[in-house]
């Protein structure tokens, strides 16, 4: 889209090509990091949504990676009534993508495991806990340097925490 709008504005393919291989992804807006165990970490913890969730299920899925994918997502906030059934959604999109973890953190993303249970993710693959403090010990030991792990949650939860804790 960034492409589409400089060439309308005149700007040659070359500064266009040239600007967008400058860009950096904002912290944690799908940030790419590298664990201490070499896994590849997505931080994508700024914020959520159950279409930004989908979306970042399927990027996880589609990435050529010889290890395991792990999803370790977080509660979602603001969807009102439709927060039960946002996150038993978000469950069954992980089930459907076939992500090969789930570790979900905080009160409502339990419904996430519940949703992806639902959708035969097998419940050994799943876990679910209280604070980031348990999902690093849950982690700590686990990854492999072919792993990649996506991590996303709406931002009150602070999982950008989790995140460079794997990283650091």
């Amino acid at each position: 889209a960034a492409a589409a709008v400089g060439r309308a504005l005149g700007i040659s393919p070359q500064a266009i090509a040239e600007a967008l291989g400058a860009s950096v992804a904002e912290a944690g807006r799908q940030e790419l990091l590298h664990g201490q165990d070499g896994c590849l970490i997505i931080n994508d913890a700024y914020n959520a949504s159950p279409d930004s969730m989908r979306a970042s299920l399927a990027v996880l899925a589609s990435m050529d990676v010889s290890g395991r994918r792990y999803a370790v997502l977080g509660d979602m906030g603001e969807l009102g009534e439709h927060s039960d059934a946002c996150h038993i959604g978000v469950g069954e999109a992980v089930a459907a993508h076939g992500i090969d973890r789930l570790l979900c953190i905080g009160q409502s993303s339990r419904l996430i495991a519940q949703g992806a249970r639902a959708s035969g993710m097998d419940d050994a693959h799943i876990t679910c806990v209280d604070t980031i403090g348990e999902a690093l010990e849950q982690l700590e030991g686990t990854l492999a340097p072919d792993d990649a792990v996506l991590v996303k949650a709406s931002n009150f939860m602070g999982l950008t925490r989790l995140a460079e804790g794997l990283a650091s």
